[in-house]
């Protein structure tokens, strides 16, 4: 699953896990402005599509590089990499701390602090922090979300089929400063802090939509479940995992990944009037078929009008350009790196 939010100097960040993320506070520091709009790239050779410069951050669950991310740049390059010890979502705060989540040890959140301008490649336990423990209560933790001007970090615990929320500046063996219970388990979640509403995507292929999140304590009352179906209104969704939600437009975008066991049948929706709609919804854009290269689209980042997916079945990091424009059917990537 995956995430993205524009950051800070030196870079303009963008997030991709290959699963997914989000975290806790180990170091101190205001919030940082955001990044300058990144420059147009060199004209492309030998068909390589032109992508708009930036640096982005891939979170690793393979057999070989499980608890690892890497710095990449906008062609899926990698610059760097740094050990984490966590396999599943990522993001980061607008003060440059990266968090992370991790299930396949002990379940748990991690926070390092400035990573742009580490190079020990390794957690520093001085400065850098974990939540972990019975008290959390973490089964599962994927995808995850940050409230940057609140300080709260959202979890979606798979198993525990719940959202849990931590204070970012959390660390060790603590309970959650809420939970929210889900209808069916989630695999990611989007937070609209100035509207306060949070989009759940939930394994059923529905997404859930709750109103009023903080300011109801926590205990929200109004929940919608948005799901995406055909102009008859029959459910054409599956198993949803990686949600972003782009505030200007209020629009979602949010992948499918059908059948885990087959790596042909993963689905990208597009859900305009996102804030509203609720019930059966007809997207807006539907990418499918066997040009598109989804099999398990996991997790998704947008930065602008590109979409960035964490494809693992098929081992492949997937960029479609004007995510929003063109036709529904079977679209190919503008550009597919390998990424295992």
């Amino acid at each position: 699953m995956l995430n993205t939010q524009t950051k800070n100097a030196p870079f303009k960040y963008s997030l991709l896990a290959t699963l997914l993320a989000v975290s806790l506070a180990g170091c101190s520091g205001s919030d940082g402005d955001n990044g300058m709009d990144g420059m147009d790239g060199a004209d492309g050779q030998d068909g390589t599509p032109v992508l708009t410069t930036g640096t982005f951050l891939r979170a690793n669950n393979g057999d070989e590089n499980r608890g690892t991310v890497d710095w990449i740049d906008q062609d899926g390059d990698m610059l760097s990499s740094f050990e984490t010890g966590a396999n599943e979502g990522i993001v980061l705060s607008s003060s440059g701390t990266l968090y992370q989540a991790g299930d396949s040890g002990e379940p748990m959140l991690g926070a390092f602090c400035r990573i742009a301008g580490r190079e020990d490649g390794m957690m520093m336990s001085s400065v850098d922090s974990q939540i972990m423990g019975a008290n959390t209560g973490l089964t599962n933790p994927k995808g995850i979300a940050l409230a940057d001007d609140s300080g709260m970090i959202y979890v979606a615990d798979f198993n525990a089929m719940r959202i849990a929320v931590f204070g970012s500046a959390a660390a060790g063996d603590v309970a959650p400063v809420a939970e929210i219970m889900l209808p069916a388990q989630p695999w990611d979640v989007a937070v609209d802090e100035n509207a306060d509403r949070m989009y759940v995507a939930l394994t059923d292929g529905t997404i859930a939509v709750y109103d009023n999140v903080m300011g109801s304590d926590f205990a929200p009352s109004v929940m919608r479940i948005i799901v995406p179906s055909d102009a008859s209104g029959t459910q054409i969704s599956v198993n949803s995992h990686g949600i972003v939600y782009d505030a200007d437009s209020d629009r979602l975008v949010v992948s499918d990944v059908g059948d885990a066991s087959v790596a042909d049948d993963g689905q990208i929706f597009v859900i305009n009037n996102a804030s509203t709609v609720d019930g059966a919804v007809e997207p807006a854009r539907t990418i499918a078929g066997p040009s598109t290269m989804l099999g398990n689209p996991v997790d998704i980042i947008l930065s602008g009008t590109t979409l960035r997916v964490a494809e693992k079945s098929n081992d492949a990091i997937l960029v479609y350009t004007n995510i929003f424009s063109g036709d529904s059917g079977d679209i190919a990537p503008t550009l597919a790196t390998s990424s295992v």
